[in-house]
C-alpha cells in the first residue's frame, strides 16, 4: 500500500514519505511548502473507523467520495475505496490543482481504482 501511495503522488509532482510504520495500513505525508501538508492514509476495508459520515457525498472519476469527520471540530477527509482498501485524504491541496476534487481526480485513477477514466489518466 505504501509503495503504490507514493508512487501515485510522485506521478502528480507531490513528494512524499511514510509517517509512520505500517501495520496493515499505510500513512503517507507530503510537506508541500509553508508549512502546508497533505496526507494520505490506507487501510483494508475490514478495518472500520470510528468517522462520522458529514453529508457530502460525490462522484469522482466514477468513485464515490465521502467528506468524512471524527469530531465536529474536526476539518475532516475525503475518503474513497478502491480495490479493498480505503483510502482517506487530509490536509492542504497541491498548489497546482484548483481543488481537492481537481487532484482526487487525477490520483484516484493512479491508486488502481477501476474506473473507465484509468487508462487515460496513466
Amino acid at each position: 500500500m505504501e509503495r503504490r501511495i507514493i508512487a501515485a503522488l510522485a506521478a502528480v509532482n507531490v513528494r512524499a514519505q511514510r509517517a509512520q510504520l505500517p501495520y496493515r495500513n499505510a500513512n503517507i505525508y507530503a510537506e508541500l511548502g509553508n508549512d502546508a501538508m497533505l496526507q494520505v492514509d490506507a487501510y483494508p476495508t475490514d478495518i472500520r473507523l470510528s468517522a462520522t459520515r458529514a453529508g457530502d457525498v460525490r462522484r469522482i472519476r466514477g468513485v464515490v467520495v465521502r467528506k468524512m469527520k471524527y469530531s465536529i471540530t474536526d476539518d475532516g477527509f475525503d475518503q474513497f475505496t478502491c480495490r479493498k482498501t480505503n483510502y482517506a485524504v487530509r490536509g492542504e491541496i497541491p498548489s497546482r490543482y484548483k481543488n481537492m476534487d481537481a487532484f482526487l481526480a487525477r490520483l484516484i485513477p493512479l491508486l488502481c481504482c477501476p474506473t473507465r477514466h484509468s487508462r487515460a489518466a496513466r
